[in-house]
């Protein structure tokens, strides 16, 4: 969660996610939430994302800090791994921000050089890989181009089988069931809005399934990916999380749907 400094005067917009939400790669003021913010400089915008958090942790950081606050208007940002992850414990940051899971153990780093082109010919590429700042930078720059020649390969295998799913009913239900208790902490006029980010898989039968979950609980649902498909620019080195432009492209319509549904009340 971003910490920021709130002005007592205006009321409260608070936003709920996870690494998406948060801004992952991309500066404060780059942010979904911050973007917002400035669309809408009579509120307060809070920022409650945080990277690797489920939505069981996001619950209980609405319930332990923000609830307390009386927003006016909750966001829940939603990706498709919170679905898989409804379980998982909090995910942490190892000392590259690269998330790990709860536990995880660094272990001795191993050799892992460049093994294609003329690069993977040279003899001493393992000594080179661990001692090379150069080496190093170079082969993050071609595993970022080969990731998004992957990445591409995948939007046009999902595009062509559309209805593979591998979202099992189990864990919509398993989600549902801690969607209504996030439900019960809000007060039940409070307007709320539902934002399912876009990834590389369509998931045309869960998110069908996923709407009806999120309606049932009171929420407004925006479903991005009939702005993005299924190709939503992410940051080249990333290749998940999305890029600045995303995030101001995303932050238009969110604010056009809280526009279209009346989900702020009117300030002085």
């Amino acid at each position: 969660m971003i910490v920021q400094e709130l002005d007592a005067e205006k009321p409260l917009i608070a936003v709920l996610g996870d690494s998406i939400t948060f801004g992952y790669g991309v500066e404060d003021s780059e942010t979904i939430p911050a973007h917002l913010q400035y669309l809408f400089q009579q509120y307060n915008v809070l920022n409650i994302g945080v990277p690797g958090y489920n939505l069981i942790q996001q619950r209980t950081t609405y319930q332990e800090k923000i609830q307390k606050l009386h927003p006016v208007t909750l966001l829940l940002l939603f990706h498709f791994n919170d679905v898989e992850e409804t379980n998982m414990a909090i995910a942490e940051l190892d000392d590259k921000d690269i998330l790990r899971p709860q536990g995880w153990k660094q272990q001795e780093q191993a050799c892992s050089p460049i093994v294609t082109g003329f690069l993977g010919l040279l003899p001493w590429k393992c000594w080179l890989d661990q001692h090379s700042a150069f080496y190093v930078a170079m082969k993050k720059y071609l595993n970022a181009r080969q990731a998004q020649e992957d990445l591409r390969e995948q939007e046009h295998t999902y595009r062509t089988d559309p209805f593979a799913e591998n979202i099992r009913d189990k864990s919509l239900q398993r989600y549902a069931a801690e969607l209504h208790t996030l439900r019960q902490l809000l007060p039940r006029t409070l307007p709320r809005l539902f934002i399912i980010w876009p990834e590389r898989h369509l998931h045309l039968v869960a998110r069908p399934k996923l709407k009806e979950i999120a309606q049932r609980e009171g929420f407004h649902v925006l479903d991005l990916y009939e702005v993005f498909g299924n190709h939503p620019q992410a940051l080249s080195w990333d290749n998940v999380h999305p890029n600045p432009a995303t995030n101001a492209e995303a932050a238009q319509v969110i604010a056009a749907a809280i526009e279209h549904y009346g989900l702020l009340p009117r300030t002085k």
